[in-house]
């Protein structure tokens, strides 16, 4: 029983956060932790933390991200969860370092969630936007070739899973367009603006 009112509490946080309203979220996620704590549920105690760093995201409380970031990876790591969740983790936790400026960090962690991604199941996933995430990360650092290579990681990888019209893409396609501005290839980084 514990474990549906967590799971329900959850799911309106998930809903409630989707809306914008972080406040409500977490503390909608709250009271999710506080039932998963009593019953010792690990995988519900992880959720509830991201939720709640999530919401710290978007109200720009980085601090506060990183601590729940962590605390959540660091139990579905300690419960062995499957590769996609520890992923998911793991790449949200690279991009709140990648947004505080700490890239070497960001980078470590885009690299991990792209091993977990790899070992993960399934084949459709996000790892179009962890390649976008390593992209950028070597363009603004000024190695335009390694930023092109993982450009082009980003662009075959989104197409598998998203598809080439899907919106997830867009922010593939822009990457990709300003690295080759940067290259002086013109017409390719306009074809892709188009899309």
């Amino acid at each position: 029983e514990d474990n549906f009112f967590s799971s329900t509490y959850q799911t309106k946080a998930k809903i409630v956060q989707s809306l914008g309203n972080y406040k409500e979220s977490s503390k909608l996620a709250r009271q999710s932790l506080l039932i998963s704590l009593k019953s010792h549920d690990s995988l519900n105690i992880a959720d509830s933390y991201n939720t709640i760093g999530i919401n710290h995201y978007f109200e720009a409380d980085y601090d506060s991200t990183t601590y729940y970031y962590e605390k959540s990876l660091e139990i579905k790591r300690n419960i062995k969860t499957d590769p996609y969740a520890l992923a998911v983790s793991t790449y949200n936790l690279a991009l709140v370092y990648d947004d505080l400026g700490d890239t070497d960090r960001a980078m470590k962690l885009y690299k991990q969630a792209e091993i977990y991604l790899l070992e993960s199941e399934q084949s459709k996933n996000f790892l179009s936007d962890v390649y976008v995430g390593m992209a950028l990360i070597y363009f603004y650092s000024g190695d335009i070739s390694k930023a092109e290579v993982y450009a082009e990681k980003a662009m075959d990888k989104g197409l598998i899973s998203y598809g080439e019209f899907n919106p997830n893409m867009t922010f593939v396609y822009s990457t990709y367009a300003n690295i080759l501005e940067a290259e002086g290839k013109y017409d390719e980084s306009i074809a892709l603006l188009e899309k």
